[in-house]
Formats: C-alpha cells, structure tokens, sequence
C-alpha cells in the first residue's frame, strides 16, 4: 500500500493564452480544473499506473469538495480530513511557447488541533510494515515547520517507508529524521546546501550531504537532463529523450509515482530509475498536470540511459 500525503492540496487552474504581455487583455483559449497539490498528483500517476494508493491531508469548502468530487472520478481512494476554510486555487498561464507562468496562492488558514490528530491517526493507520508513505509538498502558513520531521519518525517506528518530496525548511528538519528517498530537484539541493550548483560533480557532493544525514536514497531531478541517483555505495546518471514539451507542472511528482511503482512492484534500482525518468520525460508532453499512460512511459523508457559513476569519474 502506498499513502499520499498533501498538507496543501490546490485546484489547479490552467489557462492557455496566445502569449502572456503583462499589463495587457488577453483571450484565454481554453480553461482547465484539475485537482493539484503534489501528493495528489503522485496518486493520480499512480492510478495511471495501475497501483492502488491512499491520498490524505486537508481539503475545505467548495475547492475542496471539487477536489473530493474529482478523485471519486478518477477512483483514487481518499481520506482527506475536512476543514472549515476554503482550498486554495493556483493559477497557470500556459503560453504558446511551452513557458508556464505559474500564480501559487498561500493557505494562511491553519487546521486545529482536532484535524492534526485525525490526519495523523489516518496516516498512522495505513504505515503498515513495508508500506509506503509519501510526504508532498509545501505546508499550510504558520503551521509547525518541524511536522515532517516528527511524523517521519513516527512512520518508521511503524516499519513503513517514507518518501519525503519537499522544500525549504521542512525539507531540511525532515532529512533529520531520515526519510528512506528524497526526491530534490537541482534548485531545491541548491537552497538546501546554500550554494549554487553548476557541475555535475557539484550535485553529488551536496547529495552526499543528505545522504550523511541518514537517508538511503537522494534522487535529483534535472530537468530535460534527467535524474542524478546517489546512494551511499553508488551515484548514478540517467538520460533522457529530448521530447516535445507541452507543461512542466508536475512531472516531478509523476518522478515520485515512478520510484514508488519501483518499490512496490519490485524492480531493481536501475530499474526503478530508469522507469521514473520515464515518467518524468513523458509527463511533460502532456497538457496541465495530466498523467501519461503506462504505454507512454514504456515507449520512452526504451530511450532512457542508465550510467553508473564513480567519484573519480564524476570529477572528471
């Protein structure tokens, strides 16, 4: 079983312009709703993907019974737990040169304590030994920053697994408490190390501080160049397929859904990577946060390069 956790789920507004000129009218070509928040959209490539999972966190008012309504749609299972304030609406501005233009709002509103301990108890009852829970994503303003690190423990001391896929300093209290796989892209390692990262070799180093940290996996997301794959014997480089990119808006969490799909289904690491960057490369071909068919994924996984480094290697 596979739990996903959005703290901060969003409607997820695309609007397609000819072109975005700020300060100007703009005729929006087409509108589409979709429920966000990057746990949600794990769950939704999982589905994609034929593995069953559970989504939980906090949904409220009409946002989020549209929300509610739509996973019912899909047949995701869900066990969100309602809140007296309205979900929050995101708006993306897709452009006719691919460019996504992208209005995040912030949910100010902060559950009670009530709703903290019904969504814990949720995610506790589903952490069985050898499942999976993937924390997602930004935390609601002005709640405790320190909740992903006192809920991974929590989860490990069930005998679950933790993905932990965030930012900033939940991000950085959660890799204290050792998630079994990260999952980084290049600009959040480089908030998380202070410093820029340039180079290859740049990249692994600040992998290897997380891994120091006590975490199993560090997998980084680079965008049209792939995954970079650090564990504590080995690092690895996967390439991808240059493909026609429609949207970018999470294809990192269909990243996510690939490593899991690994896990439960039992592929071997090279495996389980090569099938995430997959994923991935396929996710952006598709219009909003649509996810790619299984059949998509395994056209391009034929394209996909796996290569194991070394330091001396990766210095070069």
């Amino acid at each position: 079983m596979i739990t996903t956790v959005t703290l901060n789920p969003a409607v997820d507004m695309f609007l397609a312009v000819d072109s975005l000129v700020p300060g100007t009218l703009h005729r929006v070509n087409n509108i589409v709703q979709q429920p966000g928040g990057k746990g949600i959209n794990v769950a939704k490539a999982l589905k994609s993907f034929d593995i069953p999972s559970i989504s939980t966190g906090f949904l409220g008012g009409n946002h989020g019974q549209f929300i509610r309504e739509q996973l019912h749609v899909l047949g995701l299972e869900e066990q969100f737990i309602e809140v007296p304030f309205d979900t929050r609406v995101n708006i993306k501005i897709l452009g006719s040169d691919t460019k996504v233009t992208e209005f995040n709002s912030v949910q100010e509103n902060v559950p009670n304590e009530e709703a903290w301990h019904h969504l814990e108890d949720a995610i506790l009852r589903s952490a069985t030994p050898d499942s999976w829970v993937s924390l997602c994503g930004s935390l609601p303003a002005n709640c405790d920053v320190s909740w992903y690190n006192n809920m991974i423990h929590k989860i490990k001391a069930r005998g679950a697994h933790i993905l932990l896929d965030a930012s900033d300093e939940p991000f950085r209290l959660g890799i204290l408490a050792g998630p079994d796989i990260v999952k980084p892209n290049a600009q959040e390692l480089s908030q998380f190390v202070n410093r820029e990262l340039s180079t290859l070799e740049e990249v692994v180093d600040a992998a290897y501080e997380i891994i120091e940290q006590g975490v199993s996996q560090v997998i980084v997301s680079m965008g049209p160049d792939g995954l970079v794959a650090v564990t504590k014997k080995a690092v690895y480089q996967i390439t991808v397929p240059r493909v026609n990119v429609v949207s970018s808006v999470g294809a990192g969490d269909t990243v996510v859904a690939g490593l899991l799909y690994g896990q439960v289904g039992h592929l071997s690491f090279e495996e389980t990577l090569r099938f995430a960057a997959a994923a991935g490369t396929a996710a952006v071909s598709q219009v909003g946060v649509t996810q790619p068919l299984i059949t998509q994924v395994k056209t391009i996984l034929e394209k996909v390069c796996i290569k194991l480094l070394d330091k001396k290697e990766v210095s070069r």
